[in-house]
C-alpha cells in the first residue's frame, strides 16, 4: 500500500468514526427528548425513578375535582382511560382554559406513592373545537 493510499485510509476511517459518534449522541439526546404520554393502566404496571418525568393522558373524572387549597390552587382530580383504570392527580397552579370534568388532558409530573405530582397540565379537545367567544 502506498503512502497516498495510506492517508486516505486513515482519514476515511476518522470521518467514519466522526460520523458514528455524531450519530450516537444524537440517538442519546433526542430519546432523552421524546415525550410519548402513556395511559393509567401503562402508569399502574411500570415502576418509575422518583425524579423521571412521566406524562400520563386520560379523562378527568366527573365529580373527582377536589381543591385543597383554592388559595394556593392546589387541587386533586382522577382521570380515567378507556380501560377504566384510576390516576389520582395532584396539581397546583393555573388550569388551562379547557380543563374541565369529563374532558381529556395530559399531565405531566412524577410519580409518588400511587399518584402523579403534576407540574403541567395540557387540556386536549375535540376536532370541533372553536375558540372562546365564536
Amino acid at each position: 500500500m502506498s503512502r497516498v493510499h495510506y492517508k486516505r485510509l486513515i482519514i476515511i476511517l476518522l470521518a467514519g468514526a466522526v460520523a458514528v459518534v455524531t450519530l450516537a449522541m444524537m440517538m442519546v439526546v433526542l430519546s432523552q427528548e421524546i415525550n410519548l404520554y402513556l395511559t393509567p393502566t401503562e402508569i399502574k404496571h411500570r415502576t418509575f425513578a422518583k425524579s423521571q418525568r412521566v406524562r400520563v393522558g386520560g379523562l378527568v373524572v366527573e365529580h373527582s375535582l377536589v381543591y385543597v387549597d383554592k388559595k394556593n390552587l392546589e387541587m386533586l382530580f382522577d382521570i380515567v382511560d378507556q380501560q377504566g383504570t384510576l390516576l389520582k392527580i395532584h396539581y397546583q397552579g393555573l388550569t388551562p382554559t379547557l380543563f374541565k370534568e369529563g374532558k381529556g388532558v395530559i399531565a405531566e409530573g412524577q410519580m409518588q406513592d400511587g399518584q402523579l405530582y403534576a407540574k403541567m397540565l395540557l387540556a386536549k379537545h375535540d376536532e370541533n373545537y372553536k375558540p372562546p367567544g365564536t
